[in-house]
């Protein structure tokens, strides 16, 4: 049986989702403030309890993707049309345009992840 949890971040009630099976978390769109992927980060930590984590890009807007690189031992998936690396780069310049206008400091550094 799944269980889920949804964080609903500041920006535009973004959310992200985190859903537990008895074999992995699949979390959904990380985002967006560091501090609230660190949230997000604190409760997959608090029930991982050693099962594979997959990160799911639902779609590659660059507020849907400026948390993965948070969890970096997570198996990333998402739509082939995500996975394009310019349009993954163009979108984290997005993500750093916005955060440079607002001084957004993120503990990692955004570049496109291998979907």
């Amino acid at each position: 049986m799944a269980d889920y949890k949804l964080f609903t971040s500041c920006l535009w009630q973004t959310t992200s989702a985190v859903v537990s099976t008895d074999d992995r978390l699949y979390l959904f769109d990380p985002a967006y403030f560091p501090h609230e992927i660190e949230a997000i980060a604190d409760y997959v930590q608090s029930v991982r309890d050693g099962r594979e984590l997959v990160l799911v890009l639902t779609h590659g807007d660059w507020d849907h993707i400026a948390g993965y690189p948070r969890f970096p031992d997570a198996r990333l998936i998402g739509h082939k049309q995500i996975a394009s690396p310019e349009r993954l780069a163009k979108q984290l310049r997005k993500t750093n345009r916005f955060d440079g206008s607002y001084y957004v400091h993120r503990p990692y550094e955004l570049v496109p992840p291998s979907v």
